[in-house]
């Protein structure tokens, strides 16, 4: 019996990471992917049992640089406004990475299509992302640092605020794409935004006020 190992399946799922980009989800084959990676069909299904389960892996390994991140606890700075702009670096480093900003062009041009990858993607990416947010936020309102009864709707804000015209001008293809110092600028405004939010979602949740009607 043949021993799996990590480097022929990480070898498998580069491979159909350059399949899918060069022809999409729905024409690749599991055919193109083991000629692409220089192995039978049959050693592809020893590692993977569907085209799906390969896509999850290559979604996962695109950001695998920044996985070992995403789980740690993240370091906090010695205040709110420096710790979250440091967040916002991490996060934008991972979002702007080519290999995501084309994993995210590949689900968006194939989810009508095949539906079931935005969740794929979804589980595998964005959901570790935004677990990752909360849990950051969630140090900082322990701290008394911000006010965040909704940790998790308050990550999507922060998320929001972080990638807005960022994303759409490196997904869109701009030449123009943010270097250090336009990210570091974008992240000056985006903070002091975000801590608006925060104060108006806390107002938003505060009980009204009781007493003698006017």
């Amino acid at each position: 019996m043949r021993v799996l190992t990590d480097k022929k399946r990480d070898e498998i799922t580069d491979a159909a990471g350059r399949i899918f980009l060069a022809h999409g989800f729905g024409v690749a084959t599991i055919a193109m992917i083991a000629a692409e990676a220089q192995a039978s069909k049959a050693t592809l299904y020893r590692y993977f049992q569907s085209k799906e389960e390969i896509f999850a892996a290559y979604v996962e390994r695109a950001g695998a640089h920044h996985a070992q991140l995403l789980a740690e606890r993240f370091p906090l700075e010695p205040t709110a406004e420096a710790s979250l702009r440091a967040l916002g670096r991490r996060y934008l480093a991972l979002l702007l990475s080519p290999p995501i900003v084309a994993v995210n062009r590949l689900v968006i041009g194939e989810a009508e299509r095949f539906p079931q990858l935005t969740e794929i993607y979804f589980e595998n990416g964005p959901r570790k992302v935004i677990d990752f947010l909360e849990r950051a936020l969630a140090d900082m309102v322990a701290k008394g640092w911000i006010d965040a009864a909704d940790t998790r709707r308050a990550a999507w804000h922060f998320k929001a605020q972080c990638e807005l015209r960022l994303y759409e001008r490196s997904l869109w293809g701009f030449r123009d794409a943010p270097g250090p110092e336009a990210i570091e600028a974008h992240l000056q405004s985006a903070i002091p935004l975000f801590l608006q939010v925060l104060k108006a979602m806390a107002a938003m949740s505060a009980p009204a006020p009781t007493g003698p009607s006017a």
